[in-house]
């Protein structure tokens, strides 16, 4: 909303029914979203932490498999061999790509997590306001999710983020909720 001389506050006001909205926003709202830490992402919205890694794996992939590839002889066995060599090298590599990088993506999760929590009391503090309730999470984890806390790989910062999350606990407190996990 762009703010001319308050003009645009007291119209909001006026629609809304209430009163002091500007000094609400600025007093309780600000102060809490200021705290949310966003991470940098690519256009399309993929976190660029991640980008070069999984580039990297697939470059590894592509030269790995070529190099294969040209040493591979040329009849039945040796097509049937790069047939089955194609998908299993590059699940394996990607597989391996994203287990070395498991901690970085533990603190994009978490990181990703403090932020919706930040933003959730922003608006339950917003909802309460104007005498409505606001339910940040109503379907709980996702299935991927419970499939990767349960890995036996699994960063166990992770892992107890999820139980967190199983377990419901009041999320109401300012304090950052992850400094008991370690």
């Amino acid at each position: 909303m762009r703010d001319t001389r308050g003009q645009d506050w007291q119209e909001l006001e006026r629609r809304l029914g209430a009163r002091g909205l500007q000094s609400f926003i600025e007093d309780q709202i600000i102060p809490s979203l200021s705290e949310l830490k966003p991470a940098p992402e690519t256009k399309d919205g993929f976190p660029k932490s991640l980008t070069w890694p999984l580039m990297a794996g697939f470059v590894i992939f592509f030269f790995s498999f070529m190099l294969i590839e040209f040493q591979m002889p040329r009849n039945t066995l040796g097509t049937i061999g790069s047939f089955l060599l194609f998908p299993t090298m590059l699940v394996g590599i990607m597989a391996t790509t994203v287990y070395l990088m498991r901690y970085k993506i533990a603190a994009l999760i978490e990181d990703a997590q403090n932020n919706f929590l930040i933003r959730s009391q922003a608006m339950g503090t917003i909802a309460a306001r104007f005498d409505l309730h606001y339910v940040p999470t109503p379907g709980g984890t996702s299935k991927a999710l419970q499939m990767i806390a349960k890995w036996k790989h699994c960063p166990r910062k992770f892992a107890k983020w999820w139980r967190l999350c199983k377990n419901p606990v009041d999320w109401s407190y300012r304090a950052r909720p992850y400094a008991a996990l370690g």
